[in-house]
């Protein structure tokens, strides 16, 4: 096979299917190599090199190539994602876009990219026909490829590790968001980290049982975001979860959803927070609002204290 080395961003994609490309290449034998954890410095890479109407993600996804594009001696992995092979759920149009929105831009040449298209099954696992295609545009022995191909295609989505435990935490709080965000460190990751400080058991939803099956096709519309509310819901049930923190992207329409639907299940249920991250990232805002959201649950979980049933939207918990 030709010589080949692949650079992976880090973000948008990875997150939630790192593992079955990482599997693939392991087993077809190409080199390749993640580029760098989102930081600041990605954030206004992003912010330079993408569009005001964009979600955040994408923004952060934008910076990610940029970054990786100043590399000349390796391609860029952006896969094309579209949906599932019924047609009857897929991911938001930008997120499939992707590719073509870097190209369009001027981030990166389309020359530099390998793009295979993934179809992907109700579990949202990629499919064996796109890791395939992408062994041919990287050179690999069809053999190689279609075993390799199936090997990947057999594994699960990523799933997060175990909670973020805080010594002598009171309270266990769930943390659902989209994958390109609950699991990016800037994002996601930051948020866990905030609240483990503040003395919170930090939960991530089990999603390793999700199937797209069984949902109605409103609610299965936004892979994704199905996948999203999915954990959201759940965990507004859970007993051993005190409260939700949801984090949405600043004009992502199908998440924005979920903070509304969540909101309605949560009366009755227990403390739930939407939380809207936007590019500022503003520190000082953030704290405010979890601390508040701890002060709630700190006074729920309290035995001289029923449990209170409480939503809390970003006004109120800044004050």
């Amino acid at each position: 096979m030709k010589e080949q080395t692949i650079i992976v961003p880090s973000a948008l994609f990875w997150p939630l299917w790192g593992n079955q490309f990482a599997a693939f290449f392991d087993d077809a034998g190409v080199s390749y190599r993640v580029g760098p954890v989102t930081d600041h410095s990605i954030l206004e890479l992003g912010l330079a090199n993408s569009c005001e109407g964009f979600c955040l993600p994408l923004k952060i996804f934008c910076g990610h190539v940029a970054f990786l594009a100043a590399a000349p001696d390796a391609r860029i992995l952006i896969p094309v994602i579209t949906g599932t092979a019924r047609g009857n759920s897929f991911l938001c149009h930008l997120q499939q876009r992707a590719r073509d929105i870097v190209v369009d831009l001027g981030i990166v040449e389309r020359s530099r990219l390998a793009s295979p298209f993934f179809e992907y099954g109700a579990s949202l696992s990629l499919g064996e026909e796109g890791f395939r295609e992408l062994g041919e545009m990287l050179g690999v022995e069809p053999e190689t490829a279609r075993m390799a191909a199936r090997k990947a295609a057999s594994l699960g989505v990523s799933v997060p590790s175990g909670p973020i435990e805080s010594a002598g935490a009171k309270v266990s709080i769930a943390l659902c968001a989209h994958p390109a965000i609950r699991l990016d460190p800037l994002l996601g990751g930051r948020i866990s980290n905030l609240l483990a400080g503040m003395g919170a058991k930090v939960i991530d939803p089990d999603t390793a049982a999700f199937t797209l099956d069984g949902l109605d096709p409103g609610e299965a519309h936004f892979s994704l975001s199905a996948r999203t509310a999915s954990s959201v819901f759940r965990c507004l049930e859970e007993p051993s979860v005190d409260g939700v923190v949801y984090l949405q992207a600043f004009q992502c329409g199908p998440d924005a959803s979920i903070a509304r639907d969540a909101s309605k299940r949560a009366k009755g249920a227990k403390p739930f927070l939407p939380l809207v991250l936007d590019q500022n990232l503003s520190d000082g805002a953030i704290i405010t609002r979890l601390e508040a959201f701890m002060d709630i649950l700190l006074c729920g979980t309290n035995e001289k204290n029923p449990p209170k049933s409480r939503v809390m939207d970003s006004t109120e918990a800044a004050q």
